[in-house]
């Protein structure tokens, strides 16, 4: 096996473990487990992310750390509020969102949300 086809996982910088699990397991309702020195969340695909305890990192991206791709964006987009979750949205420029929390841009139509650490992570569509 070669560098380019190891697994990837985002790994997510938590400030409060025990909170960013109830988020990811609870709120999202992900599966998740113990793994050394954080959390490992079982996504889709047979792929993961790792939440990492630090004081140092938590919520510095200016970007999604994470994106899900989804084939119904906006019933994901109504299950995130179902569960709680408040959409990031956008009243004007490139990524203006629409009154279900997504914005068209080019290829793809995307949302944004934010975890406890407001981590940012977007789920999109392609179109």
């Amino acid at each position: 096996m070669t560098i380019a086809q190891l697994p990837v996982g985002p790994v997510i910088p938590v400030s409060d473990l025990d909170r960013a699990r109830e988020f990811y397991e609870t709120t999202l309702g992900f599966a998740g487990e113990p793994a050394p020195g954080g959390y490992r969340i079982q996504c889709g695909g047979g792929t993961a992310l790792y939440l990492l305890p630090s004081t140092d990192y938590p919520g510095q991206a200016a970007w999604p750390i994470a994106s899900l791709q989804a084939t119904d964006l906006p019933a994901i987009t109504a299950e995130l509020r179902d569960r709680g979750v408040e959409l990031v949205t956008f009243d004007d420029g490139p990524q203006k969102t629409d009154e279900h929390g997504i914005a068209d841009m080019d290829d793809l139509r995307i949302a944004w949300f934010c975890d406890p650490d407001d981590n940012i992570i977007s789920v999109f569509q392609l179109t």
